[in-house]
């Protein structure tokens, strides 16, 4: 097959595009391109065709990744299932997130300690922590230990059901309605009982 034209993008800086006689257009990083001296009438053999695209699919799916990247942090899984939506193989999604992975851009275990620490700092409980690691695809073996460090972190400060308390009664003493109301709450919140009924008992023990 033969290169007909090439041409740059006017929109995204070192993009390539080469036509070829098939009627296909490739998107080629500038570097790749150099790489492969692509030029007009430029012939290329099977091979080499074959390995032009496989190297402009790893590279165009890095871009990809780093501008998905861009928004937010994201875990191993997430960025694989993020990539194959927007169109990328399995395969090229699977590597994407080893190299990112391997670059340090991603790291599941950090991800999880971000995750408990900003929910616990805005209030949301254990269960709600749990409910966002399995949305957005955490593995389970740092669950654990992420929400440990919170509760290490809470030792030193008031844990967020207290706090909440603190908040709605402003130091009177609850009555049942008012117990059965804030405790339904902090149930909505993400809170265990056993984190409320702790948190009642340490609220009780302070205005006492």
């Amino acid at each position: 097959m033969t290169v007909t034209k090439i041409s740059r993008s006017r929109r995204i800086p070192g993009r390539m595009y080469a036509e070829l006689d098939t009627g296909e257009t490739l998107r080629v990083p500038e570097g790749i391109a150099l790489d492969f001296a692509l030029c007009v009438d430029k012939t290329l053999s099977a091979q080499e065709y074959g390995e032009l695209c496989a190297r402009c699919a790893t590279a165009l799916a890095k871009e990809r990744a780093l501008r998905v990247l861009g928004s937010r942090q994201m875990s191993r899984e997430e960025m694989v299932s993020r990539l194959v939506s927007l169109g990328e193989t399995e395969e090229t999604a699977e590597d994407t997130a080893e190299w990112l992975a391997d670059i340090g851009l991603i790291d599941d275990e950090v991800y999880a300690s971000a995750i408990a620490e900003s929910y616990t700092r805005r209030g949301w409980g254990e269960r709600k922590i749990r409910d966002e690691f399995f949305r957005r695809r955490v593995p389970r073996q740092y669950w654990n230990a992420a929400i440990e460090a919170q509760r290490g972190a809470d030792m030193e400060s008031d844990a967020p059901a207290l706090t909440m308390l603190e908040r709605k009664l402003g130091g009177q003493l609850p009555d049942r309605d008012a117990r059965r109301k804030i405790s339904g709450q902090l149930v909505r919140r993400g809170f265990s009982w056993d984190e409320i009924n702790d948190a009642f008992r340490a609220y009780l023990e302070r205005i006492e």
